[in-house]
């Protein structure tokens, strides 16, 4: 038969099994809802990113405000001037918000008021 030192200490072992398999359960529950995405910011940072190099852009090709004071071009543009760099080889600029978008057909409003330069990157509200 079990002494009762042997029942105490099967009894504390399963006691402290139980409570350690609740702990595990729990704790890893609980930290999934203190993850932090940071894809929202790095969006907007590279949006930021490519205002303003639009606006390199138009100062550049000051040209293209002859005919129209407003025009628009894409993000595409901007890589193929060399004004912001692809993520990978197919000259893709890909949206931190998504693993299967890109940023590269993403319209730019460029617009010349007496001789001032601005531009907005039209996106569909993130």
């Amino acid at each position: 038969m079990l002494n009762s030192k042997n029942t105490m200490l099967y009894t504390l072992f399963g006691v402290l099994f139980v409570f350690t398999i609740i702990y595990f359960v729990t704790a890893n529950n609980i930290s999934h809802a203190f993850e932090y995405d940071d894809s929202q910011e790095k969006y907007e940072m590279k949006i930021n990113l490519i205002k303003s190099m639009s606006d390199i852009y138009a100062k550049k090709n000051m040209e293209l405000f002859d005919e129209k004071s407003v025009i628009y071009i894409t993000v595409q543009d901007l890589v193929d001037n060399d004004l912001i760099d692809a993520d990978n080889t197919n000259g893709d600029v890909k949206d931190p918000t998504s693993e299967v978008k890109t940023l590269n057909d993403l319209k730019i409003r460029l617009t010349n008021k007496d001789g001032k330069i601005s531009s907005k990157v039209l996106t569909n509200n993130k």
